[in-house]
């Protein structure tokens, strides 16, 4: 299977969500189409009439072009179930919402150019049902390129990229190689991405927190004077925790790059910062002797994990800034047993059923998986081929297996990402080379579709990719 996806990543105005109000003209092909279904009445025990509850609602596309506006009235409360139905999809998509007289909600369908069914029904408005058509509008076309190619699953992929000096949140449809949502950032070059608990698209930049809503609108821009993050960020807390770095002078011409973590309040103020050289010696180290490039949220309440590409190891440190133990460092896996490269010895045992003396080297991305395993992106060095590893991590026996080994046929030099897909493979980011892989759950040897991101002038650039969970 082989497409190009278009997004324009040079437009100045993000796309807008505006209010869809009930059609008054049910053929209204711009605002959907709505019948009612059913409409009989049922009887108690008592052989008393009972009345079903009268739904009036539709659903209808808003002015960002892969999002639509539902609003129901009911005469009295009651819960809603919502159906989504399109060519491209193997079974239905489904929403409940919780009791209400008045129901108006957003739903992103995340796939431009294509025509869905919507359905809505209640368990207490007995044999009536609302349904109605709609069809999506174009999000492209522009200088920025997807080209796809491979076996796609049906999934949603989240990234945020450059191309010519312009920034992008993108997402895009495995499936049919759509794209799904744009949003232009203007005078921004992404440096991290991550999805919120709250389910927006976080881009981490130099000097500002942007995050993006599904529908493309955004949400929130906190712009941080001098803050120069490095890599990552993530919402944290009340805030936001942030990967900085600053150079240190010695004696010339030598000095020492630090980093460290921000932690930031909802509105970009300081709360605390921790350098990390304060937490690890750094000894005689000069230069970039830690370059942490991840910042993620640990097992433990309270914790981040932080990753050091300079040192081949993944950290925790304890991240609550009103705990009196904030700042300490709580474990430290290295994976390359190399003397003259680490600042502290491993605190685990690494074993390999492979048998490689090094399990993993220059890695990105480390993050816990459902199932209680640590995924992360092996570089690698030279010219030896990128992975993914899973890892069990053993906290009794200070034991780290490697459970399984995701193959690239390609070296990614710096940066990259790992992330679990719902389906039980995984998705890999190459971003040197502005790829994006996907692996089934059944062929960890080889990957089972690819992406890549062109621009007119030269390759294009992701720093992350990540699965949408929309």
């Amino acid at each position: 299977m082989s497409g190009v996806l278009y997004a324009d990543m040079l437009r100045v105005a993000p796309l807008l969500v505006a209010l869809a109000c009930v059609p008054n003209d049910p053929g209204d092909a711009d605002t959907g189409t709505a019948k009612i279904v059913g409409s009989d009445t049922t009887t108690s025990t008592d052989s008393s009439p009972v009345a079903p509850a009268a739904l009036v609602g539709s659903c209808s596309l808003t002015s960002a072009p892969t999002v639509a506006r539902c609003t129901v009235e009911a005469d009295r409360p009651v819960p809603l179930s919502v159906e989504w139905t399109a060519p491209h999809l193997e079974r239905p998509r489904q929403l409940e919402r919780e009791v209400s007289q008045r129901h108006e909600f957003d739903v992103p369908l995340l796939t431009e150019q294509t025509a869905w069914t919507w359905t809505l029904r209640s368990s207490d408005a007995l044999g009536v049902t609302l349904t109605g058509e709609l069809e999506t509008g174009a999000v492209g076309p522009s200088r920025f390129q997807l080209e796809a190619e491979g076996s796609p699953v049906n999934e949603l992929v989240a990234f945020a990229g450059r191309c010519a000096g312009a920034g992008a949140v993108v997402v895009f449809d495995t499936t049919t190689l759509r794209l799904a949502m744009l949003t232009e950032l203007v005078d921004v070059q992404p440096e991290g991405l991550r999805i919120t608990e709250g389910g927006n698209l976080l881009v981490t930049s130099r000097a500002a927190l942007t995050e993006v809503e599904p529908s493309g609108v955004i949400a929130k821009d906190v712009s941080v004077e001098g803050l120069n993050a490095h890599h990552d960020g993530i919402d944290w807390l009340d805030g936001y925790a942030v990967l900085v770095k600053q150079n240190v002078d010695l004696e010339p011409p030598d000095y020492r790059t630090d980093d460290g973590l921000v932690f930031l309040d909802d509105g970009g103020g300081e709360v605390a910062r921790v350098w990390l050289s304060d937490v690890i010696a750094p000894g005689e180290a000069t230069r970039d002797w830690s370059h942490a490039n991840t910042v993620a949220r640990a097992e433990q309440d309270g914790a981040l994990l932080v990753s050091l590409r300079s040192q081949s190891a993944v950290f925790q440190l304890a991240a609550d800034p009103s705990k009196p133990d904030f700042g300490a460092l709580q474990w430290w896996l290295a994976g390359w047993d190399e003397e003259s490269q680490l600042a502290r010895p491993s605190d685990f045992e690494l074993v390999d059923p492979l048998g490689n003396a090094e399990v993993f080297k220059r890695q990105h991305d480390p993050n816990w998986m459902a199932d209680g395993r640590l995924t992360l992106f092996d570089n690698g060095v030279s010219s030896e081929p990128s992975r993914v590893l899973d890892l069990s991590v053993d906290f009794d026996r200070l034991e780290v297996v490697v459970d399984q080994v995701w193959q690239l046929d390609r070296h990614c030099d710096y940066q990259g990402g790992a992330r679990a897909l719902p389906g039980g493979g995984r998705l890999a980011t190459c971003s040197p080379q502005g790829q994006v892989f996907g692996f089934s759950a059944e062929q960890p040897s080889r990957h089972a579709w690819g992406a890549s991101a062109l621009c007119e002038t030269d390759g294009g650039y992701i720093t992350r990719a990540l699965p949408a969970p929309w």
